[in-house]
């Protein structure tokens, strides 16, 4: 809200709200996220710990799943996302993300221009209307990188199934996807 006047002059009350709109969507409070390859939390508290004489517990697991699937029960198409990618382990070699539904991949590196992650290097893809950015640690943009038939994958409505790859060092990659549904109209 920018700002609220009131005009008490008359015999009813007249009040104009003025309303700052950056983005004409209503978002959710909470992002949405999913880490594929990372760590998966083997419980949550309220927490009794099994004794270490008794075998003790897994406290969690490195995930292996390349794949996960998202929702989008709102009626916005083309929700942006943000990918964070990092080599974890080792090298990582021309990471790909696709969208099943879509047909459609974002490819970074190739044969002749390849994108080499060492360990422990991270780089954030951004999908979204007017935010489409590929940039490593240092801010410097990779959009060199892509290749000729990517696209820059979003959320449609419906079931999005997302695969995440690389050409070398599949195993190595940890990403974290997150987005915002947005929702339109009244």
């Amino acid at each position: 809200v920018e700002s609220v006047t009131s005009d008490i002059s008359k015999a009813s009350h007249t009040y104009t709200v003025s309303l700052l709109c950056p983005s004409p969507y209503f978002e959710d409070t909470t992002p949405g996220r999913v880490t594929v390859g990372g760590v998966v939390g083997g419980f949550t508290f309220p927490h009794v710990f099994t004794p270490v004489a008794l075998g003790g517990e897994c406290f969690g697991s490195f995930g292996t799943s390349r794949v996960f699937t998202v929702e989008n029960a709102s009626a916005s198409d083309e929700i942006g996302l943000t990918i964070t990618l990092t080599a974890q382990g080792g090298a990582v070699r021309n990471p790909r993300f696709t969208h099943i539904q879509a047909g459609e991949t974002l490819a970074l590196g190739s044969a002749a221009l390849p994108l080499i992650l060492s360990d422990g290097e991270s780089i954030t893809i951004t999908t979204g209307r007017g935010e489409k950015r590929a940039l490593d640690e240092n801010g410097n943009s990779l959009l060199a990188y892509l290749t000729e038939d990517s696209e820059f994958i979003t959320l449609r409505r419906g079931t999005n199934t997302i695969t995440c790859s690389a050409q070398g060092g599949n195993s190595n990659i940890y990403a974290v996807f997150s987005w915002r549904l947005r929702y339109e109209g009244a």
